[in-house]
């Protein structure tokens, strides 16, 4: 029988202060408890092969430049048919000539490995490391065994026999923390390993642990691009190498130069994925904000957690483009109108133009504000403050309808149109014009003498024919 285990080994060059620095054995190294994302805390020791939170922040993370990583897989063999299960490398040297490469030395020697697995309690389980350099192991998130620092092969065991009768576990750590474990019940596993000098390599585990590999989780973004408008979404997926024996809880952190909740609608930082799947889509939904704003990222960067193990990529992108939206413009293709000389006559009336730059994609509602020297509703017909500019279309006119009044010889009256910002469209250079409406032109009235005469001249008309008509 064999057990696979599979981690993270990272390559670092000798150059990193913490590497190739000081022989010296040192507990205390890390916190007696792991950290929230399945990683070790520093906690400094007495000091002596580290040099500070930051550079040991690096030994088990990505970090460009600074190191390099792959997976790595490791078999542990049951030879005696007891249930132990082993691995043992007296020259452990799984990176030689592969990525930083080996610096002019017989070996590379300077990495890291860390492995995330878990067990089902049993009540009998013993886990043994012999090795060199820094060991760390936790169980349950308690740390278990501590062989911190640069040192030749040491020897480190957790014994987690339950009491004879008990199905419960009870252990007081050296580190002050308890433990409590119970059969039947899965814990957490957590293994975390440095090469950090020459010369030697050795790495053996044998365990009595039903370790299983967890299911490894990687992020990619499925539909890298998202347009505010027309709403186009973007989209990430996390993916498992193997489907879920249960939910899993995934724990993100999401990042970027866009505002969550102003130009993507906010996204959970746990995604659950579920029991017998492999992946879930997670959706970036663009919020249109009719800013000019150019491109903005969205990131999400995978943390880790019970149950899963990171895998590469941990982290994607995708870019929400700014909307490109209709350019709106406004312009007088008749400039005046005239009164209506009475209620019955038609009107002369003035026009607005509003344009788009391009065709509406859909319809417009273009929204416009009111002013001039004539009066709505008295000088002209009240207007509707908006018009539509139809889906494919790149105008709509805007009628000033001018209407009779009692007030004679007004001066001439401005009508002013003002585009303003809306839904679906930008505002352009040109956003504001005017008409003119001008006095309704009436004839003048005749003198009384001329009718005097039109009348005079009818009666001698009259009388020419009656006397034609008795001659």
């Amino acid at each position: 029988m064999e057990l696979i285990l599979s981690g993270t080994i990272r390559d670092f060059k000798d150059s990193h202060p913490d590497f190739e620095f000081t022989i010296a054995s040192e507990e205390g190294i890390v916190e007696p408890i792991l950290g929230p994302n399945r990683k070790p805390v520093y906690k400094g020791g007495q000091g002596k092969t580290t040099h500070s939170q930051e550079l040991f922040d690096q030994w088990y993370r990505d970090v460009e430049d600074i190191n390099r990583s792959k997976r790595l897989d490791i078999t542990l063999k049951d030879v005696n048919n007891d249930g132990v299960f082993t691995y043992s490398n007296d020259e452990f040297f799984p990176l030689d000539d592969q990525l930083f490469g080996n610096e002019g030395r017989p070996h590379n020697y300077h990495f890291t490995y860390e492995i995330h697995s878990e067990f089902t309690y049993q009540g009998t389980e013993i886990f043994t490391f012999i090795g060199d350099d820094d060991l760390w192991v936790f169980i349950d998130g308690k740390l278990v065994i501590d062989l911190g620092g640069v040192h030749k092969a040491l020897e480190g065991t957790s014994d987690l026999r339950a009491p004879e009768g008990s199905n419960i576990l009870e252990k007081d750590l050296p580190t002050g923390v308890s433990l409590s474990l119970e059969v039947g019940k899965t814990y957490a596993f957590d293994l975390f390993f440095a090469e950090r000098h020459t010369t030697q390599s050795q790495f053996r585990i044998d365990t009595s642990m039903a370790l299983k590999p967890l299911p490894i989780v990687t992020v990619e973004a499925s539909d890298p691009e998202a347009k505010e408008t027309p709403t186009d979404l973007g989209e990430f997926v996390l993916r498992l190498d193997n489907p879920a024996e249960r939910a899993l809880t995934i724990a993100c952190v999401l990042g970027g130069t866009a505002t969550a909740g102003e130009d993507y609608q906010t996204i959970d930082t746990t995604v659950i994925i579920p029991a017998g799947k492999t992946e879930v889509k997670v959706p970036v939904i663009p919020i249109s904000d009719k800013k000019v704003e150019g491109d903005e990222t969205v990131i999400m960067t995978l943390q880790g957690g019970d149950g899963y193990e990171l895998g590469t990529p941990t982290a994607a992108t995708v870019v929400i483009r700014d909307a490109v939206l209709p350019v709106a413009t406004l312009h007088v293709s008749d400039g005046k109108a005239t009164e209506p000389p009475a209620i019955d006559c038609p009107p002369d009336s003035a026009v607005f133009v509003v344009c788009l730059d391009t065709p509406a994609p859909s319809d417009v509602e273009i929204a416009y504000q009111v002013g001039g020297t004539a009066t709505e509703g008295e000088d002209y017909t009240a207007l509707k403050r908006s018009v539509v500019i139809a889906q494919g279309k790149t105008e709509a006119p805007i009628v000033v309808t001018p209407l009779p009044d009692n007030e004679p010889c007004e001066a001439d009256e401005t009508v002013v149109i003002t585009l303003v910002e809306g839904k679906g469209y930008c505002l352009g250079d040109r956003v504001s014009d005017q008409v003119v409406i001008r006095e309704a032109v009436l004839q003048p009235a005749k003198p009384w003498w001329i009718w005097l005469l039109l009348l005079i001249l009818l009666l001698i008309g009259c009388i020419f024919v009656f006397k034609a008509t008795q001659g």
